[in-house]
């Protein structure tokens, strides 16, 4: 059975969400984890339902920020896995509508987020490692008033085969969620995300939205098959086939 016993991970984005989803999974499988994101009380209560917070460390990180993400590749030292889900609020207006204001936040975290994470990464990332981006079902199904939010999650499928040629024998991989229940949809009204959520649902093969744990899981295998890189993994409960 994969065991990450003896293996450091590094989740960015950790503070909620996939990204707790991912480092408690991780840390449940022996892994030490570094929780790292941009408000240090999400990523302390993170921390405290982990549990071990000897096996816990926390960093504060604006991957929006050069300078502050090679600043963390040089405090957290050598890793095995990294997993980027990092998520700004994309804007959702019509094309014509859109401002450099609404556009920049979800380029610079998301997209240029990316880019520097793994820049950085190569000096502290131990060879045959892996590096996984969390992109989203937008990048293949895109929606009105959603242009930037698709063509930056299918960028980074583009980015992340780049990468892994250029991060060889480490290895860069691609999670692209569907709807998942996490706190980005929290700015909705209960009652319409609830309508929402089960609209969604009822047009998935699946008959349910996504949970972070999915996700996570799916993070797991990239981060244990030693033989998948530069691919994309959909896990969006088959909305690519409705």
């Amino acid at each position: 059975m994969f065991s990450l016993k003896d293996q450091k991970v590094v989740v960015i984005g950790a503070g909620s969400g996939i990204g707790a989803a991912v480092a408690t999974s991780s840390a449940a499988m022996g892994a030490s984890v570094v929780l790292a994101g941009r408000t240090v009380e999400k990523l302390r209560r993170v921390q405290q339902t982990i549990g071990d917070t000897a096996q816990v460390a926390i960093e504060v990180v604006d991957v929006a920020d050069e300078d502050s993400v090679s600043d963390l590749m040089d405090r957290i030292g050598q890793f095995d896995h990294l997993i980027l889900t990092a998520k700004p609020a994309a804007p959702s207006a019509p094309l014509a509508e859109l401002t450099r204001a609404s556009i920049d936040p979800i380029l610079g975290t998301k997209f240029l987020g990316a880019v520097y994470t793994l820049k950085h990464a190569t000096r502290a990332l131990r060879r045959g490692g892996s590096i996984t981006l969390v992109s989203g079902v937008a990048g293949w199904r895109p929606g009105a008033n959603a242009t930037i939010l698709s063509a930056v999650n299918g960028g980074l499928a583009s980015l992340a085969m780049s990468a892994a040629l250029d991060l060889a024998p480490s290895r860069v991989n691609v999670i692209a969620p569907g709807v998942v229940d996490t706190p980005t949809w929290a700015g909705m009204p209960e009652d319409r995300r609830t309508a929402f959520f089960a609209a969604t649902a009822a047009k998935l093969p699946v008959g349910r939205i996504g949970r972070p744990e999915d996700i996570a899981q799916a993070a797991i295998f990239l981060m244990s098959n030693g033989y998948t890189t530069g691919t994309v993994i959909h896990v969006d409960g088959g909305a690519l086939l409705v």
